[in-house]
């Protein structure tokens, strides 16, 4: 109980981990945009030089890449939504939150009653559940 962080710690925590994500789709965005920056000089030298331009074609080298960046778009973007949720979820139950300390648990929480058990004895529960 005492572990759980406030509403605000979850919604900044959150909000911090959106940023985050923003700047890895941005810096995955550059990423991608230099390899097509590099794939057109490479066809544009291929153009100009023909057959005297041998070097692996940058368009076919950087293909890994580029299917790299898109799985990793596409996770990042499958996060935000998942994380959108966990937003939606908080602020849905922003009371009920706030509420949860020990006090408010230990009213709520149902106590077991002697007639629960019945009229055995913990030792005679015990034996049962050893015998069988």
């Amino acid at each position: 109980m005492r572990s759980i962080r406030s509403f605000q710690y979850n919604l900044s925590f959150s909000i911090q981990i959106g940023q985050l994500r923003e700047k890895l789709d941005i810096d995955m965005a550059q990423c991608s945009g230099e390899l097509d920056s590099d794939a057109v000089q490479d066809a544009e030298a291929r153009s100009v030089y023909n057959e005297s331009y041998r070097p692996l074609a940058s368009a076919t080298a950087a293909k890994p890449y580029w299917d790299k960046i898109a799985s990793f778009r596409s996770t990042l973007q499958r996060a935000g939504d998942s994380d959108q949720v966990v937003m939606q979820r908080l602020t849905t139950n922003e009371a009920a939150f706030a509420d949860l300390n020990e006090d408010t648990a230990r009213t709520k929480m149902p106590r077991l009653q002697a007639p629960m058990v019945g009229s055995l004895t913990p030792a005679s529960v015990i034996m049962r559940v050893i015998t069988g």
